[in-house]
């Protein structure tokens, strides 16, 4: 997914900062404001999205702070205002640390973030050579710690569940040459502090170009 927010959203931290607190940490507050923090990583940055509210209202004048190991940075409001928080910072931190300061509310906690799910079988750079059968699934292993969630998808295929490192593709949803491989690692953190509903999220995703072996390949 493409987005686009002003150069001056997305800062390069340099130098040592304080970082979060390495983990999860479902964090305090006065239990007076909705949030829905959302980070995702793109590239080399992570995407922050952040909807306040109070009482079912949008807040825009809160402080939306998130905090990492390359540094502190408040994230702006989004030029369409509405409670919505838009901002980035290059990297993928181990964790991220988020406070919110709206007159006398706030809440506060953190979560540690998803590790990337890199593909190590089939080897990415070697032809696949599909079962006889196309009943029989190809089996897809990746990297990282594994998530509450992952989801696999390729041209034809998608399935989210489990993570738990591998999960069979059916051979018969490859029908060309060239194929793709998305794996998408997410992790959420309820955030007490907040009214319910609550919640950061942290997601991450690998794409791999794979080739398949098919008659009619060349």
């Amino acid at each position: 997914m493409n987005r686009i927010i002003s150069l001056s959203t997305v800062i390069v931290l340099l130098g040592a900062a304080c970082g979060g607190d390495g983990g999860d940490n479902l964090g305090g507050g006065t239990q007076t404001l909705f949030v829905d923090a959302r980070i995702d990583k793109e590239g080399d940055t992570a995407f922050f999205e952040i909807d306040v509210e109070r009482n079912q209202l949008p807040v825009d004048d809160a402080i939306v702070l998130m905090r990492t190991s390359f540094g502190d940075y408040t994230v702006p409001l989004d030029v369409n205002r509405n409670g919505r928080y838009v901002g980035g910072q290059n990297g993928w931190a181990a964790s991220y640390y988020i406070r919110v300061d709206a007159g006398a509310d706030w809440l506060d906690g953190s979560i540690g973030s998803p590790d990337s799910a890199e593909l190590v079988e089939p080897d990415p750079l070697v032809t696949i050579v599909l079962p006889a059968d196309p009943n029989v699934d190809v089996l897809f292993r990746w990297s990282g710690q594994p998530a509450e969630l992952v989801r696999i998808n390729t041209r034809n295929f998608t399935w989210e569940g489990t993570d738990v490192g591998q999960r069979g593709v059916p051979s018969r949803s490859f029908t060309d040459c060239m194929d793709n491989v998305d794996l998408r690692r997410t992790r959420d953190v309820t955030l007490v502090g907040g009214t319910v509903g609550s919640r950061i999220r942290a997601r991450v995703t690998t794409s791999t170009d794979i080739t398949v072996a098919l008659p009619a390949c060349p």
